[in-house]
């Protein structure tokens, strides 16, 4: 699988997890928050799939030492405001500040498809080794908590790797990316992506996620929608015989001999259809369903045989003999169906197929000796 752009992820409805890490440049940019649009689409898209919003530990920490600078700057601003205007009560503002603390924050993002995860010793250490070798994403400056990102990303994409799994980056650190305008991610970067057996993808802004995620939503929806037509298409049709059941008899024609016997004559005293399956269906180029359909009948048949044996007397015995059968017959149908239009719009029946003939008895008896 490996790395690839968002937009050009190989069959996406063949994944069936997908987790997002989220670095806190976008956090701090939704105003110390999950991106709006990715909270509101992840509920209703758990419905169809899996989705996970994961954030190491160091981000959480960085974004707690962001809030509270940020705290500080509101105390600042309103002390400024309350000189310039003497007669202005910033006491109530003042509370409102003062209830905005790092547990608030971890509220904010409390929902039952987030994950805190917690950065191991390993991972700290080889973030730190990837600076003092100025290994991307730190080969220009000292990003440490970049590296150690990084790192956490990297061991969990390895460790929980699945080919119906995506795992994806939301990070707008330059530092990750090249090219003239930034949006290509670092060729390093994406090589050790490249050992993954999931889909990998890092991203520049949360709206490519949001049109992935909304664009599966509704994919999700119209199958959805798509399989309830189908399954009710099927119970409507439950009781409709496609196969013309005196047709059978013409396949019994090949009956001759059994046991012996040669075959006079027959009637089928009864014909039961005991099965009828569907498999899976698939879809033809004008987007029509193709339903493909196995039924299986049981055919009691009488037949009237005869014989001639010949004794150690060298003497002719004509033989003769009620033989009663039965035949499993098995049919195969595909049906062309306009799901929209609710109708039947081919009907394709293969030709019967006898795969066992059962003896039920016989009666045996001779006409001369």
């Amino acid at each position: 699988m490996a790395y690839t752009q968002i937009s050009q992820l190989d069959r996406p409805e063949q994944i069936k997890k997908v987790i997002i890490f989220i670095d806190s440049n976008v956090i701090i940019k939704s105003n110390f928050n999950i991106p709006h649009r990715i909270y509101k689409l992840i509920p209703g898209l758990t419905q169809f799939i899996d989705v996970k919003v994961c954030i190491p530990s160091i981000i959480i920490e960085e974004v707690e030492h962001k809030y509270r600078i940020k705290k500080k700057e509101l105390k600042r601003s309103l002390a400024q405001y309350s000189r310039i205007f003497p007669n202005f009560n910033s006491k109530a503002i003042h509370n409102v500040i003062e209830e905005i603390n790092e547990e608030k924050f971890l509220s904010r993002i409390h929902f039952p498809w987030v994950e805190i995860i917690n950065c191991t010793l390993k991972e700290y250490k080889m973030g730190i080794s990837r600076v003092i070798n100025e290994f991307p994403p730190s080969e220009k400056k000292d990003e440490c908590i970049d590296s150690i990102l990084w790192t956490t990303f990297l061991n969990y994409c390895s460790t929980n790797s699945t080919p119906e799994k995506c795992f994806i980056l939301i990070t707008n650190d330059k530092d990750f990316y090249v090219g003239k305008n930034n949006n290509d991610i670092n060729k390093l970067l994406q090589k050790e992506l490249n050992e993954i057996e999931s889909s990998t993808c890092v991203i520049r802004d949360s709206v490519e996620i949001i049109d992935f995620l909304q664009q599966r939503l509704q994919n999700e929806i119209a199958n959805k929608e798509e399989h309830q037509k189908y399954m009710g298409f099927l119970q409507n049709i439950e009781e409709t015989e496609f196969y013309n059941l005196n047709k059978l008899k013409d396949i019994l024609l090949y009956l001759d001999d059994y046991e012996g016997y040669f075959i006079d004559s027959y009637c089928i005293d009864n014909v039961e259809k005991v099965n009828r399956s569907f498999s899976t269906p698939r879809s033809d180029e004008n987007g029509n369903y193709i339903i493909p359909i196995s039924e299986e009948y049981v055919i009691s048949i009488s037949a009237d045989g005869s014989s001639v044996l010949q004794n150690n007397r060298e003497v002719f015995i004509e033989r003769s003999a009620e033989i009663f059968l039965e035949a499993d017959v098995s049919v195969d149908i595909e049906l062309t169906v306009d799901l929209k239009g609710k109708k039947i719009l081919e009907v394709e029946i293969s030709d019967p197929e006898v795969y066992k003939y059962e003896l039920t008895s016989i009666n045996e008896g001779y006409v001369n000796s």
